[in-house]
């Protein structure tokens, strides 16, 4: 078991719009898609930020 946060979901009434505020705030946060659910979000470090 681990101690640290694995995600964090931010719920948006836009999701894109969501997606790039955040890649504004986390410059180095890499965009990441996950096709089987056709979902898109950001890994920032070792957290995944999922805008929803």
């Amino acid at each position: 078991m681990t101690d640290s946060v694995a995600a964090i979901l931010v719920h948006v009434p836009d999701t894109e719009a969501g997606l790039a505020w955040y890649q504004r705030a986390f410059p180095h946060a890499e965009r990441r898609w996950l096709e089987e659910f056709d979902f898109a979000y950001l890994q920032v470090g070792t957290v995944d930020l999922e805008i929803v």
